[in-house]
């Protein structure tokens, strides 16, 4: 070798070669990149290979994932009234609304017989939806329909059925009690191991039940808050890792901690 000239790869020279054996196995393959020749010789031999597609192309939209319609069926009792961005939810048990601003990208139509909703992509051009926020940009259209679908499901379900969280206290001396203000608010008094009494008032959207003086159930149309009310009232107490103590669903078991010995 020269001096001060490039060092060649091992391949380099086999490459015309390649070309050569690669343009009689495949018509046309004199066309392709070199080192696309070499790799496609080597892996596949002398098969076929302008029948193969070699490239990755660009993501194109599925049939499957555009122009997409999904149709939840209304239960019977229930009335749906759409004012955008807003669902109202109208049942036996009380009334949802949610917001579905997030979806603006899709298309919500009301049957005439009041007995269906209807949730369309009107954006047929890409596969992807263009909701406000990054978070939603990567998700594809017909994800979104099955996440909006899932949602007013879970709405028809809790004006008609309703939801129902069983809490239970755990800790010596531990009780509750349910009291109702001049309001009509309930609120339910604690001791739960601090010197005073712990007052909590629940939302209207959400009733309690007080069965014995360590147990109740939140029963709620709306599941976000009926979650959320349980969550409140489970970080009351002191957090104790040793003996267990505190608020918790029924049938949660927490994980202790041994207690330190000298």
């Amino acid at each position: 070798m020269r001096l001060g000239a490039a060092p060649q790869k091992a391949g380099a020279c086999l490459l015309p070669a390649l070309a050569c054996a690669m343009a009689k196995a495949a018509p046309g393959a004199a066309e392709w990149p070199a080192w696309t020749l070499g790799r496609q010789l080597a892996v596949r031999g002398t098969e076929d290979l302008s029948q193969r597609r070699l490239f990755a192309q660009s993501k194109r939209p599925r049939e499957k994932d555009v122009g997409n319609e999904l149709a939840v069926a209304i239960p019977e009792g229930v009335v749906c009234e759409y004012r955008y961005p807003n669902l109202l939810v109208m049942g036996p048990l009380g009334d949802k609304e949610t917001n579905l601003e997030i979806f603006e990208h899709l298309g919500i139509r009301l049957s005439e017989d009041g007995k269906s909703l209807s949730f369309t992509s009107y954006t047929p051009e890409t596969t992807y939806s263009f909701a406000r926020g990054p978070k939603w940009r990567t998700q594809k259209v017909f994800q979104r329909l099955n996440q909006v679908a899932r949602l007013v499901e879970r709405d028809f379900r809790g004006v008609t059925a309703g939801y129902r969280k069983d809490l239970e206290l755990r800790g010596l001396g531990f009780k509750w009690a349910l009291q109702a203000e001049a309001d009509g608010v309930e609120v339910l008094t604690m001791n739960i191991g601090f010197s005073h009494e712990v007052r909590y008032a629940f939302p209207p959207e959400v009733k309690c039940t007080v069965v014995a003086p360590t147990e109740l159930y939140l029963e709620s149309c709306d599941l976000d808050k009926l979650g959320r009310t349980a969550k409140d009232l489970t970080k009351l107490p002191r957090r104790d890792v040793y003996k267990g103590k505190g608020i918790f669903e029924k049938g949660f078991t927490p994980r202790l901690k041994e207690a330190k010995r000298k």
